[in-house]
């Protein structure tokens, strides 16, 4: 992920900036603007870190016990 790329693979309405520099040109993974999914899932064989981003402007999704960083 780098600076000034859009932030959904949808759309060009969201920009991704602010990133800090340990994450940038990292792996990615980019949804829909609307997300509408009950659950998402991730199978990994090493010990991963997921960090979830989310358009401010839509309701909270995520379950309250998420960890917020």
């Amino acid at each position: 992920m780098n600076n000034n790329e859009p932030a959904f693979f949808d759309s060009n309405l969201y920009i991704m900036n602010d990133i800090p520099a340990r994450y940038l040109n990292m792996m990615n993974l980019k949804s829909h603007t609307k997300f509408d999914e009950k659950e998402i899932e991730f199978d990994v064989n090493v010990p991963t870190s997921v960090f979830i981003a989310i358009n401010m402007q839509e309701p909270m999704i995520l379950d309250p016990s998420w960890k917020d960083t």
